[in-house]
């Protein structure tokens, strides 16, 4: 479910249809102007992060590559680039997930208590055994 208070859904909206080349422009000027500040919330640890990804425009990603700024710096623009370059995107439901795996064959679906939407599910042992 997207959050609509969130900057990067509506900076989103407004990008929708750039071109790539644009987007990656953006990315590198939001990450310019924010970073300082993301970079300051990362210090608060979960809790800034939740405030970053409310507030800022671009995608702090400090705790990726802490103690290397420029790592950090290319993790944010990169993941940057990607909240704003799908033009396509549709969400998906924990039950449309889970139901498509099972169509499939798949048993023990579940989901990991992660962030995001980590499911994973098994095998069943006559596919293991036959090398499919």
């Amino acid at each position: 479910m997207k959050c609509w208070a969130q900057a990067r859904t509506w900076v989103r909206a407004i990008v929708r249809k750039w071109p790539l080349e644009k987007k990656v422009l953006l990315a590198q000027v939001l990450t310019s102007l924010f970073f300082p500040l993301g970079w300051l919330l990362s210090w608060l640890g979960s809790t800034g992060e939740r405030i970053s990804l409310l507030i800022l425009p671009y995608a702090a990603r400090h705790h990726l590559g802490r103690g290397n700024l420029r790592r950090q710096w290319d993790y944010s623009v990169m993941d940057t680039i990607d909240w704003y370059g799908p033009l396509y995107e549709q969400a998906q439901s924990e039950e449309a997930v889970k139901g498509a795996m099972r169509a499939v064959g798949l048993t023990d679906v579940r989901r990991l208590p992660a962030r995001g939407m980590a499911i994973v599910a098994e095998r069943p042992k006559s596919d293991i055994r036959s090398g499919l």
